[in-house]
């Protein structure tokens, strides 16, 4: 359930980025003299307080349904430094911002949804010692 979540936030952080570059909002602020160091900064700060507050009502249902998932919540407070910058990365190959969302939600789905059945399967697969 929480990857449709997270990914959906993820897809509106790329057709975010991929609609300032395509549209040139993200030159005109070059021009007017925004260093790139600062419209980077200042965009990963507000999409990561976006993904911290969706993390935040995810750890609260897990702490309100008395799951017990210990040590999850630091993986789901750890998950924005890797997948925000994935993002934006990902954002370059995409020339639409409805191109780029479609993309991402579903590059976004296949990597959260099946990257961790696949681990979740590997821990119980028998594996003979070499």
């Amino acid at each position: 359930m929480t990857a449709v979540a997270y990914g959906m936030v993820l897809t509106t952080i790329c057709g975010q980025v991929t609609a300032e570059r395509v549209d040139g909002l993200k030159h005109m602020q070059m021009i007017c003299g925004m260093h790139r160091s600062a419209y980077w900064l200042a965009n990963f700060v507000i999409d990561l307080l976006k993904m911290e507050i969706t993390i935040g009502f995810t750890i609260l249902c897990f702490w309100g349904f008395n799951l017990n998932y210990h040590t999850a919540w630091i993986t789901y407070l750890l998950f924005p430094l890797a997948a925000i910058p994935w993002t934006y990365t990902l954002s370059f190959v995409f020339s639409t911002e409805s191109a780029a969302q479609t993309g991402v939600m579903f590059v976004n789905f296949g990597f959260i949804l099946f990257g961790s059945t696949l681990v979740h399967y590997l821990r119980w697969a028998p594996f003979s010692e070499v």
